[in-house]
């Protein structure tokens, strides 16, 4: 079955996460690449789970790394896309021949988070922009004509009913094992199976 929205899962650190997401037909799944980060995913473990998994885009999240690290690393990986909050570099980043995803916090002011959609929206594939908030904002104007906008936010199973329409979909994030092979789905479960169509 699918979902009704289009679904990344970031964060992804095992393989059940990994599966059990796919399965349930998410469309993204990210790996935290940025080295300096105690959720780093070194390319063998990258290997190790995403070859057991089909059907998804994979996603390689820098974070805050600079160009020039992610140009020494994102071949060791292969990926759909990158994805980095670094406005500063962004045209630089857009210029590795991957397609980019930016990820952009709602905490800045209305002038200035419109400044850098409008820019970014033109360099870009996806914009991801994250609130704390639990209360949903609409989506920003399609700049671009055709650029996704994914929400992060608290999501829970009530709250995920409320959201705006006019978001293409939503980031939810993986949750580390309890030990290899046990895992309690919990929260991204419940969501996944409120989407279900």
């Amino acid at each position: 079955m699918a979902l009704s929205v289009f679904v990344k899962i970031s964060n992804i650190s095992n393989l059940s996460d990994a599966r059990y997401c796919a399965g349930m037909m998410a469309d993204m799944l990210g790996f935290n690449l940025q080295q300096t980060s105690p959720d780093y995913i070194d390319p063998s473990r990258f290997m190790e789970i995403t070859q057991w998994v089909s059907g998804v885009k994979l996603v390689g999240e820098y974070g805050t790394s600079a160009v020039d690290d992610i140009r020494l690393t994102y071949t060791d990986y292969p990926l759909d896309f990158l994805e980095t909050s670094r406005f500063d570099q962004l045209e630089e980043i857009c210029q590795l021949g991957i397609p980019v995803i930016f990820r952009l916090p709602l905490t800045e002011s209305p002038a200035e988070l419109a400044t850098k959609i409008e820019y970014a929206a033109e360099l870009v594939h996806t914009i991801i922009l994250q609130t704390s908030n639990p209360v949903f904002p609409d989506a920003p104007a399609r700049t671009s004509g055709t650029t996704p906008f994914l929400l992060s936010a608290p999501f829970t199973k009530e709250n995920i009913q409320s959201l705006p329409g006019n978001w293409t979909g939503i980031e939810l994030s993986g949750t580390p094992e309890e030990r290899p092979g046990l895992k309690d789905y919990g929260l991204v479960m419940d969501i996944l199976e409120t989407l279900e169509e």
